[in-house]
């Protein structure tokens, strides 16, 4: 059959085996776990969050405190790890994202790797040299100019991957919230390695790497400025990805201090009440509806037969039985006949 079949029918049917493959058997550490009795512990690698440097510290850190760290690529999503198994992972401002993420592609990730431009890379940069030209272009009366900056935008890597890619919409995530064991954030990842360190009980002289090349950081001399048009234009843009990045820093503080002993100011009985994560912009609308299940006719039934016996009980059985008759210690049969 393959030798009949388009050469593009061929490649999505061998991306969708892998995809397959994907959901049954995670792909992160190759070969066999080294200890099955211990816990599974995923650590995701969202692009461009620093999870390069992450991984990098946590590379000979493979069984601590009963859970084998299990270090994944970019390929991995939410939905490849089994439920009830705990994650790692870390998120980024969008637009802080957008400037390292175009940096990156603009110098084929180099000095560390060396990923070639694609074709449609080749085109973006060719127009646009630095992150600002980009996002200001997206806004641009001249509608060639803005047709090729949306082009640029879903063709240039990590530009066009939203966390939705991960983490799927706000429902999915919502229903995982309790298999996460850590969030952290890049613009406080010493910290939060810190805190992390706590967690895991790793050794306290484990740091971060500090080798730009090392910890894959922009090397100096790129452009990281946003004009305000072009930082307005980022926030439509990436809204979605921005909402889920506040989500993600409301839980945090509970999430990241589960199993420490000291929680942080600010959150002591609250803490421990349960979290109901603030929706997501996409799946709002589907809040306001009642489910299917309460729309259900026996549910409905069900519901008016309650109403209907708590009314006869109040308004029927209570008053006899608490009446102002004038008590008789006499048996019931005795007053039946009386």
């Amino acid at each position: 059959m393959r030798y009949w079949l388009p050469f593009r029918s061929v490649r999505v049917l061998s991306r969708f085996h892998r995809r397959q493959q994907s959901r049954e058997l995670p792909r992160g550490w190759r070969g066999d776990r080294s200890d099955p009795s211990s816990r599974p512990l995923h650590v995701l690698h969202i692009g461009k969050t620093g999870g390069t440097a992450l991984k990098s510290a946590l590379l000979k850190q493979r069984i601590v405190s009963g859970y084998e760290l299990l270090l994944h690529g970019h390929d991995v999503t939410l939905t490849d790890i089994p439920q009830g198994e705990k994650l790692i992972f870390g998120l980024r401002d969008p637009l802080s994202r957008f400037i390292s993420a175009f940096n990156g592609r603009l110098r084929e990730d180099r000095p560390r790797y060396h990923y070639p431009w694609r074709e449609e890379e080749k085109i973006a940069f060719a127009i646009f040299q630095t992150p600002d030209d980009l996002a200001t272009a997206l806004s641009s009366r001249d509608r060639k100019r803005r047709k090729e900056a949306e082009r640029a935008m879903r063709g240039i890597g990590h530009l066009n991957t939203s966390y939705q890619r991960w983490f799927g919409d706000g429902r999915a995530f919502r229903a995982r919230v309790p298999d996460l064991f850590f969030i952290a954030f890049q613009d406080r990842l010493d910290d939060d390695f810190e805190l992390l360190k706590r967690r895991l009980g790793l050794r306290p002289e484990l740091h971060l790497p500090a080798d730009e090349t090392e910890a894959h950081r922009t090397p100096p001399g790129f452009s990281d400025e946003l004009g305000d048009v072009g930082r307005a234009n980022l926030e439509r843009w990436y809204a979605e990805d921005i909402a889920f990045v506040e989500l993600c820093r409301e839980l945090a503080p509970r999430v990241n201090v589960a199993q420490i002993g000291d929680a942080p100011a600010g959150f002591g009985r609250s803490a421990r009440r349960p979290y109901r994560p603030r929706l997501l912009a996409t799946d709002r609308a589907s809040r306001t509806r009642p489910s299917a299940r309460a729309r259900h006719p026996a549910s409905v039934l069900a519901r008016a037969l309650i109403v209907a016996l708590v009314t006869v009980m109040t308004f029927v059985a209570l008053p006899e039985a608490l009446g102002d008759r004038p008590y008789d210690p006499r048996p019931s049969r005795v007053l039946a006949h009386s």
